[in-house]
């Protein structure tokens, strides 16, 4: 039976029919049209291991078109890749989920065994976030701070070779770095909740110390051989703004006043997200470490006149503060 006449087919009379296609020397993919119940759906979702996070709106819709009768096939087809690491959903989790809920049989058509490069090319009607590439070409599902984490790996890479960088590279980034970005990340937001809010123009406000910034000027810090204690220390009080009577040194009140004064450690800069400004900001806040583990006083904190290209190029930790 060809698959023109089994779409043409009534339901009740329709049988699966499949064929084998050669798409290069080492691969050969199966396609195959058939009914397809709500079980098997489930079955199939099992595969739905590397995808974007699903969006239950969606699923309620499909399933409630299936219902109503109104669902129509358009020969979109559900598509399984095969990689060294086994098969996988590669496309139609919505579809599939909605099928399942709506506990009816509709057509479908089914090609198997694709290569897993093509989840870099179909459904790019939603540009894929970084998020989104990690799940589904990586196999991250369980991402915890996301978006942290993808503003960490995009603003590590363009300090550490700057220029602009697809969602791609910057995914591979995250990937390869994801244990440390994760770990950084959690501590981060913890920062920058303690740190609040300052205004930046006069309708315009800002984390004081963002997550992103402040996770990668702090691994780069340790990177560096600065003391990882003194390091997480270091940003806690600056974003609290708690001292001791003790303390012999006012650079964390002095950093604090800065934040105050419009100069948040953050990607906005009045209405801009350079990440140079970043950078020359790392500057300002590896000197005022550096002061701070020595005990060193300031009358206050002054931007840096130094103009570094990368962050090879940021000052040295001072004695004081390494490991």
């Amino acid at each position: 039976m060809s698959v023109t006449s089994l779409i043409q087919a009534p339901p009740a009379v329709a049988e699966p029919c499949s064929m084998r296609f050669c798409v290069s020397p080492d691969r050969t993919v199966t396609i195959t049209a058939r009914m397809l119940s709500a079980a098997e759906a489930l079955e199939l979702l099992e595969y739905n291991t590397r995808n974007r996070t699903l969006r239950q709106s969606d699923v309620d819709a499909i399933a409630a078109d299936i219902v109503d009768g109104e669902w129509q096939f358009t020969g979109d087809t559900i598509k399984l890749a095969r990689g060294s690491d086994g098969t996988f959903l590669a496309d139609a989790q919505h579809r599939l989920a909605g099928i399942a809920k709506s506990g009816l049989a509709v057509p479908v058509i089914i090609v198997n065994n694709l290569d897993p490069a093509i989840t870099e090319t179909i459904d790019q009607g939603r540009p894929r976030a970084v998020g989104d590439i990690l799940r589904m070409t990586y196999g991250r599902q369980l991402i915890r701070n996301e978006s942290i984490i993808s503003g960490i790996a995009a603003l590590h890479l363009a300090l550490m070779r700057p220029g602009r960088h697809s969602r791609k590279v910057v995914a591979e980034h995250a990937n390869q770095n994801f244990d440390l970005f994760s770990e950084w990340a959690s501590w981060a937001k913890g920062i920058s909740s303690d740190s609040g809010r300052v205004a930046v123009t006069a309708r315009r406000f800002a984390a004081a110390m963002s997550p992103g910034p402040v996770a990668v000027l702090a691994i780069h810090m340790v990177n560096a051989g600065a003391d990882v204690e003194l390091v997480k220390e270091f940003f806690s009080r600056t974003a609290s703004g708690l001292v001791a009577d003790s303390d012999r040194t006012n650079v964390i009140a002095a950093l604090r006043k800065r934040q105050k004064n419009g100069i948040p450690l953050s990607r906005v800069d009045g209405g801009g997200s350079s990440a140079q400004h970043v950078l020359a900001e790392f500057c300002v806040y590896v000197s005022a470490f550096n002061r701070w583990v020595s005990g060193e006083r300031v009358e206050m904190i002054k931007s840096s006149k130094a103009q570094p290209a990368d962050l090879s190029q940021l000052p040295p930790i001072a004695p004081g503060g390494l490991r």
